[in-house]
């Protein structure tokens, strides 16, 4: 299967996230962040640039859920991340034995299921992850929402603008389509730590396909990240992840993103 440009420049990000430090979350009182009120455009853009640097790598024990209208099920995973572009999860079961095995090299997806023998790529396009429900998920979601935890990127192509309203700074971001803007996405910050709070993605057409929230936040080292995020596609499916066990900056080879070969 191959991936959206869009999703791309999203897993390439995805690692400079969630904690800074290398070391598993501790949950710190808010009221130690600086409070902070103000601030224009500018200002916006270089503190949520400076907010995701110096990560080169991820390993988290992640809870996945998921509802959708025929139904609700739920796993474990570890998932593992290293720049520019690697993404490896492993869903587990409650006796922690693989169910199966994700991973994503650039553009090049494959899925391994060892209770099957079987190993999927280019033919994905959904597919049951969760539980005894066996609940169809289409991969471009799942990995649209895993990707939220990188938290904020600003692709160098992308023009914002700011609006300000009582509670909330809204970052619109937008890209040229010949000559004409077209709505990316919107990102509230809300006004006293300038956190991220919701984000909305756009398709083409203005179309709003799906809205997500960031809540719990955890000060790690100097800097703070959700732990807990949940997403809503339009009428489809609701995901919430829960981090935790987080690892900054761990040893990670080619070997941890090896691919088995298809069948």
């Amino acid at each position: 299967m191959r991936l959206t440009h869009k999703w791309l420049w999203r897993l390439s990000c995805v690692l400079l996230a969630l904690c800074l430090s290398g070391c598993i979350a501790k949950r710190v009182p808010v009221t130690e962040i600086e409070k902070l009120s103000e601030a224009n455009l500018e200002d916006l853009v270089q503190l949520l640039e400076s907010r995701y640097q110096d990560i080169n790598a991820l390993k988290a024990l992640v809870k996945v859920e998921v509802k959708t209208p025929e139904g609700k099920s739920a796993f474990q995973g570890i998932l593992l991340f290293k720049r520019p572009d690697h993404l490896r999860l492993q869903g587990l079961d409650f006796l922690g034995r693989t169910m199966f095995d994700l991973i994503a090299k650039g553009e090049e997806i494959r899925l391994h299921l060892p209770g099957e023998d079987r190993v999927l790529s280019e033919e994905v396009d959904s597919y049951p992850f969760f539980g005894e429900g066996k609940i169809p998920v289409k991969l471009t979601d799942f990995l649209e929402v895993l990707g939220a935890s990188g938290g904020i990127y600003l692709d160098p192509t992308v023009i914002p603008a700011l609006e300000k309203d009582q509670t909330a700074y809204i970052l619109y971001l937008f890209y040229m389509q010949e000559s004409r803007a077209v709505l990316l996405k919107k990102l509230w910050l809300e006004r006293v730590h300038f956190q991220l709070v919701r984000e909305e993605m756009f398709d083409p057409d203005g179309q709003r396909r799906m809205t997500i929230f960031f809540d719990h936040y955890q000060k790690i080292a100097d800097h703070w990240r959700p732990f807990k995020i949940k997403a809503e596609t339009q009428g489809t499916y609701e995901f919430s992840l829960d981090y935790s066990e987080i690892k900054v900056n761990p040893s990670l080879g080619a070997e941890d993103f090896s691919m088995v070969e298809r069948n």
